[in-house]
């Protein structure tokens, strides 16, 4: 198809308004006849939420299409650039009713697209891991990543909206930020830090997640994925996928991705090498050995307040306690041995 515009193109400076009624949701283009890099200084992006654009692609979940974000340091899905074609639409959200500005002569932000590798490619920080939910040849990524200026929080400067593609038979994945916010990009302020994951997905099916790109993150910090449903806990960094039955008739979030400080651990006294910690309202305990045995959560005053049998492998409990110090046991074959915990 051949296009015939009448007129001088673009070339200067520009001002475009985003307004901020109903979903917050404006569709702009690019007004050039050239790229525009989105992640140049010289776009304005004061009234734009987490600084991110949407482009729609056609070619995404086997071409039944889907949304590529980009918040100008990274994008998703992996492989998305911060280069918008020219004339090509996208979506952001607003801050507040104001502008996009574009100034050319701020930081390069028109550039030519058929460049075979990107320059200048700005990344926020090397701490970060992406997470796949794959069925077949479907697929759909979440990233999270560290940035000490934002919160652990939903923060609508820092974190970027999903936007949804309504596909049936495409699974979809998100972070969740309180009960209101379903993120595609979630930035912490730190650790440690439990996130939990959503899943959108109509049909009953098995399900694979992945977790790839983390290898930025420090050494001493433990990535584990809880599944609430069968009370299990996957070491991440030890275990890149992870398959389980998607039941949409379950809608509630039985995933959460937990960071945690584990350097600090003591090597293990047991011979099998079991070890238990507590860490934001949860104990974690790996028992590889399949030691039989019990542990149990006591008070200062010596009064047992929660008793459970070992488990194989890794696994959570969750605790719902005021503020205070506690002492943690461990019973097996191998004797005892206590920690003291302060839940705050």
């Amino acid at each position: 198809m051949t296009r015939i515009f009448n007129g001088l193109p673009n070339s200067g400076n520009i001002i475009i308004p985003v307004g901020h009624t109903e979903n917050y949701r404006n569709l702009l283009g690019n007004p050039y006849t050239c790229a525009l890099d989105w992640s140049s200084g010289g776009i304005g992006k004061d009234a734009i939420a987490a600084g991110t654009m949407y482009i729609w692609d056609p070619a995404l979940n086997d071409n039944l299409g889907g949304y590529r974000s980009h918040n100008g340091s990274t994008g998703v899905p992996a492989g998305t650039t911060p280069y918008i074609p020219a004339m090509q639409g996208f979506f952001v959200q607003s801050l507040s009713t104001g502008n996009l500005s574009i100034d050319i002569l701020n930081d390069d932000p028109l550039v030519h697209n058929g460049q075979p590798f990107y320059k200048q490619k700005r990344e926020l920080t090397e701490e970060r891991i992406r997470l796949k939910i794959s069925k077949d040849l479907i697929s759909d990524e979440t990233l999270i990543y560290i940035d000490p200026a934002a919160t652990n929080q939903f923060d609508p400067a820092y974190d970027a909206e999903k936007f949804f593609n309504d596909h049936p038979g495409c699974p979809e994945m998100f972070s969740l930020a309180g009960q209101e916010h379903e993120l595609c990009i979630n930035i912490l302020g730190g650790y440690p830090s439990s996130v939990p994951l959503g899943i959108s997905h109509s049909g009953e099916d098995q399900l694979t997640l992945s977790a790839f790109d983390f290898e930025g993150m420090p050494a001493e910090i433990g990535i584990f994925l809880e599944d609430s449903r069968l009370d299990s806990l996957v070491n991440l960094q030890e275990n890149q996928e992870y398959s389980f039955l998607h039941n949409p008739m379950q809608s509630e979030s039985h995933l959460t991705l937990h960071f945690m400080n584990v350097a600090w651990q003591e090597e293990p006294s047991f011979q099998d090498k079991f070890n238990f910690w507590y860490s934001k309202n949860h104990i974690y305990s790996s028992n590889p050995g399949n030691i039989s045995g019990d542990m149990a959560l006591y008070s200062l005053d010596g009064r047992c307040l929660k008793q459970w049998p070992l488990r194989a492998g890794d696994s959570i409990v969750g605790l719902s306690l005021p503020s205070g110090i506690y002492i943690l046991k461990v019973f097996s074959v191998n004797g005892m041995e206590a920690k003291k915990i302060f839940i705050n």
